[in-house]
């Protein structure tokens, strides 16, 4: 029986020097790949470098804090040629054996009715709407080690949030 199927052509041959070769290995063993997969760059190439430590071990983090704070907290980076973080950091330590107070005196929550029912958060009361104080949403970069730090702080002076200690931090420095 002849068919007349037309012919296909053969694929081009693959380039096989960005391929790995592959050992034989007995039956039953899984198969070993010998040789590189990419080839080295070639002599007197440079090589991309690594990132110094320092810059690997970055966090981003956000808090928010009044907008004209956040002006201020800009202003005072540029004036001193530090960053926000720099600035941030420099706060909180300036202001470390106060920093129970004044996360105190940052906790403005309003007037409370007593929890009702089975639900354990108190209601605000209804009344009028007080004009809040905008907000910015602030950036920071800052270590591993740092953030852990913040973080630590936000528990120990029982902070309700990293923007919290940072706010309250700020306001009494700048």
């Amino acid at each position: 029986m002849s068919t007349d199927l037309p012919m296909v052509p053969k694929p081009p041959a693959r380039d096989r020097t960005k391929l790995a070769s592959i050992a034989l290995t007995e039956p039953g063993q899984p198969a070993r790949v010998v040789g590189p997969a990419v080839p080295k760059p070639a002599a007197g190439k440079a090589t991309p470098k690594r990132l110094p430590a320092t810059r690997k071990s970055l966090r981003a983090t956000t808090v928010t804090m009044p907008a004209t704070l956040h002006d201020s907290l800009r202003e005072r980076a540029q004036t001193t040629g530090s960053t926000i973080a720099g600035v941030v950091i420099e706060a909180i330590t300036q202001q470390l054996e106060n920093l129970s107070e004044l996360v105190v005196s940052e906790h403005n929550t309003p007037a409370t009715n007593a929890p009702t029912g089975p639900f354990p958060d108190p209601i605000a009361p209804k009344g009028p709407r007080v004009a809040r104080e905008s907000l910015a949403v602030v950036n920071l970069r800052v270590t591993a080690a740092n953030l852990k730090v913040i973080d630590d702080l936000v528990t120990q002076h029982k902070a309700a949030s990293r923007s919290q200690l940072v706010t309250a931090a700020l306001r009494a420095t700048l």
